[in-house]
C-alpha cells in the first residue's frame, strides 16, 4: 500500500510543470496582434496606440508591447508563485536546460540570448517565490 501511494505521489510532482503550463511564450513573441489573441484570448485592453495589450488567464496576466505589429516583450505574472525560476519558465514553454544566469540577485535571475529571446528575467518579491517573468525578443 505504501509502494503505491509513493508511487502516485511521484508521478503526481512530476507531472505538476506540465500541468502548471499556462501558454507557450513561443505563441506569443514573434507574432502579430491578431495571432497573440488567438493564443491568449481576448484582449482585456489595449493602449498606447494599439502598440500594447493586456490579457488575463485562469492563472497569469500576460502584458504584451508590440513594435512594428510584432509582439517584442511580454510581462507574465502568475497568479500562484512557483519554488524556482526555471519552474515560472517552465510554465511558458521555456526550458534553459543547464544554461547559466548572467545576473543573479536575491530577486532576480536573467539570461541572455537564449531560444531566440534577447533577455529572459525571472523576479521574485521575496526570494523564495517566482511569480514574473518578462521576455524580450
Amino acid at each position: 500500500m505504501k509502494t503505491k501511494l509513493a508511487l502516485v505521489l511521484t508521478l503526481s510532482l512530476l507531472a505538476l510543470p506540465a500541468l502548471c503550463k499556462d501558454f507557450s511564450i513561443q505563441q506569443v513573441i514573434g507574432r502579430a496582434p491578431r495571432q497573440v489573441d488567438a493564443a491568449i484570448g481576448k484582449p482585456l485592453s489595449i493602449g498606447e496606440g494599439g502598440t500594447f495589450r493586456e490579457y488575463g488567464t485562469k492563472r497569469s496576466a500576460w502584458y504584451v508591447r508590440f513594435a512594428k505589429s510584432k509582439a517584442t516583450v511580454a510581462t507574465v505574472k502568475f497568479r500562484t508563485a512557483f519554488p524556482t525560476p526555471e519552474a515560472a519558465l517552465q510554465a511558458i514553454g521555456l526550458n534553459l536546460r543547464k544554461a547559466k544566469p548572467i545576473k543573479t540577485t536575491f530577486l532576480l535571475r536573467r539570461w541572455a540570448n537564449l531560444r531566440g529571446m534577447s533577455v529572459i528575467t525571472v523576479s521574485s518579491l521575496d526570494g523564495k517565490r517566482w511569480d514574473t517573468v518578462e521576455v524580450e525578443k
